[in-house]
Formats: structure tokens, C-alpha cells, sequence
């Protein structure tokens, strides 16, 4: 009887600190700083790169993510 007692009690207390240190890792996990930058598309030039956690944000130049240069159609034939 004693031993089944026993054995209650410390599988009570295993899944009570299980619960708790699963919480405290999850808690963790959730402050990682990924995802906290947004990209905005202002227009065909400029995009805004916005940090949500501060608010800040910054105004860059959109460069096209192309090595194949265009021609233009006057300059292909003088």
C-alpha cells in the first residue's frame, strides 16, 4: 500500500515538472526575435522595411534581382 502511495506521488510530481519545464521552454521560443522585420512594397522603386517590435523603418531602393540587362529597341539596330 505504502508503495503505491509512493509511486502516485512521484508520477504526480513527473508530470507536474514536465508541464512546467514544457512551459518554460515554450515561453522561450516564443520571445526568438525571427519575423519581427516586414518587408512593404511602397512602389516599383522604393520598398520600407518596417521593425515591428520598435516601430523604426527604412526607406530603400528596390534593386531588381536580374544579371540579364535589357536593350532598348532604338539602340539594338543603330
Amino acid at each position: 500500500m505504502c508503495l503505491m502511495i509512493a509511486a502516485v506521488i512521484i508520477g504526480i510530481c513527473v508530470i507536474l515538472g514536465s508541464t512546467i519545464l514544457g512551459r518554460y521552454f515554450f515561453s522561450i521560443s516564443k520571445d526568438n526575435e525571427i519575423g519581427i522585420y516586414q518587408m512593404v512594397k511602397l512602389d516599383e522603386k522604393y520598398i520600407i522595411i518596417l521593425d515591428t517590435r520598435t516601430g523604426q523603418y527604412w526607406k530603400k531602393v528596390a534593386v531588381e534581382n536580374s544579371s540579364i540587362k535589357t536593350i532598348n529597341e532604338s539602340s539594338r539596330y543603330a
